[in-house]
């Protein structure tokens, strides 16, 4: 975690430090989340990754049956969707880091599922801007 009143991170206004936390917090598309950590006590840092069952909504509204019968299947079968879904729970590309002061302090996984301040304790003065690219639940591993 955090130290309670040196290092936090801010989502949308809302500052999370110490034993706060934004675990189960929906984050809208387009939000930046900051990170910022002082000169004093390296505590753990952190690991944040959208929840890969929760991560498949917002759930579609129901389509409206068509008015008119549609035309009688074909006689061949329709081939299979190919490559990776875009919208559901194989999506990727939910966080981007803009900016990581020193370099690379705060990254994304390769899949842009997960960001994190790295492994063990994190570093002094630490300054990261992650964007949310998609509107997603937190899932605070660490």
């Amino acid at each position: 975690g955090t130290e309670a009143t040196h290092d936090r991170m801010t989502i949308a206004g809302t500052s999370y430090s110490g034993v706060s936390s934004p675990h189960g917090v929906t984050v809208q598309a387009g939000t930046s989340i900051s990170w910022v950590t002082d000169t004093s006590v390296t505590n753990a840092g952190f690991t944040i990754c959208v929840d890969p069952y929760v991560s498949c909504y917002p759930t579609p509204a129901p389509t409206q049956p068509t008015a008119a019968p549609t035309r009688l299947p074909t006689a061949a079968p329709t081939a299979a969707p190919t490559g990776v879904p875009t919208g559901g729970c194989f999506a990727s590309g939910f966080f981007a880091v803009i900016s990581s002061s020193p370099f690379n302090s705060c990254s994304t996984n390769s899949a842009g599922t997960c960001f994190t301040d790295g492994v063990g304790d994190h570093g002094s003065n630490e300054r990261c801007t992650i964007l949310v690219l998609k509107t997603i639940p937190l899932d605070v591993r660490e």
